[in-house]
C-alpha cells in the first residue's frame, strides 16, 4: 500500500488537494476509478440517470439529429465516460436497427476498470479509447459529443480566503498525521479572476484547472459536430 504521506513527502511536504483528488480517483495502483469501482448501477457502487431512465438517451438522439441535419453529415457518437455502457446500450434501442448499423459509437474512457466493464456489455458495437485524441482521429475530427456527470470526476483546487486574502488548501504531516495546511498562492489558478473578489474569512472556493487544461488540449482537434 503507497500511503499519503509518502507523496506529501515527494511534494515537498505539502500537496494540494487537487493533487491529493487525482492520486486518490486515478492512482494506477490504488485509485477509485482505476482499480477499486464496482461498476455503476443497481449492483454498482452508485446509480446516475442511464441507469434508471431512457429520457436522457433520448434527448441526445434528438440533439445529434439536429446536429447531423446542420452539419450535412452523419456524425458520430463520441460518449465521456460512458460508466457501466448504460448510456451507450440506451441510446443504441433509441437509434434503431438501421441508424444503429451505419453510425459509429465511440467512447472515451480512462478508467481501465470501466472499459472492461464497457467491452463485455457493448462487445464490437463501440470503439473504446483511453483519450480524446485517438478518438477524435478514429472519427476524422467529427464528432457528436455528449457526457454525463463529467465535470465532477475531474479534481479541482481549493482556495479559502482569510485575512491576509486568498490562499490555497493542501495537506501537510504533522505530529504523524496528516493535516490540512494553507499556503499562498504559488500559482494562480487559469479562472484567476475568482480570486480578485475578497469575501468573508473561512469561504472556499473550487476552481478546475484539471478540467479546462484536458478540454483546451483536445479541442483544436474536433473540426466539427456539437
Amino acid at each position: 500500500m503507497i500511503r499519503l504521506s509518502d507523496h506529501i513527502a515527494a511534494a515537498g511536504g505539502w500537496l494540494s488537494l487537487e493533487a491529493f483528488m487525482q492520486l486518490a480517483l486515478y492512482h494506477s495502483e490504488e485509485g477509485y476509478y482505476s482499480t477499486a469501482i464496482e461498476n455503476i448501477g443497481m449492483r454498482g457502487d452508485f446509480s446516475t440517470t442511464p441507469t434508471l431512465s431512457p429520457i436522457l438517451a433520448k434527448a441526445i438522439i434528438a440533439r445529434w439529429k439536429e446536429a447531423c441535419a446542420r452539419c450535412g453529415t452523419r456524425l458520430p457518437l463520441l460518449e465521456i465516460g460512458a460508466g457501466s455502457g448504460a448510456l451507450a446500450v440506451k441510446i443504441m434501442d433509441q437509434l434503431g436497427f438501421w441508424n444503429r448499423l451505419n453510425t459509429d459509437y465511440v467512447i472515451v474512457e480512462t478508467s481501465p476498470r470501466l472499459r472492461e466493464f464497457q467491452h463485455l456489455l457493448l462487445g464490437s458495437q463501440a470503439k473504446i479509447y483511453s483519450g480524446m485524441e485517438k478518438a477524435l482521429k478514429h472519427c476524422g475530427g467529427k464528432a457528436f459529443i455528449f457526457s454525463n456527470e463529467l465535470v465532477d470526476a475531474f479534481p479541482a483546487r481549493v482556495f479559502e480566503y482569510t485575512e491576509q486574502g486568498w490562499q490555497e488548501v493542501g495537506l501537510t504531516v504533522k505530529d504523524g498525521a496528516v493535516r490540512e495546511e494553507l499556503r499562498p498562492v504559488l500559482q494562480k489558478p487559469l479562472f484567476s479572476h475568482m480570486l480578485e473578489y475578497d469575501s468573508q474569512p473561512g469561504q472556499r472556493i473550487e476552481i478546475h484547472d484539471s478540467y479546462a487544461k484536458w478540454f483546451t488540449g483536445w479541442l483544436p482537434l474536433w473540426s466539427m459536430g456539437s
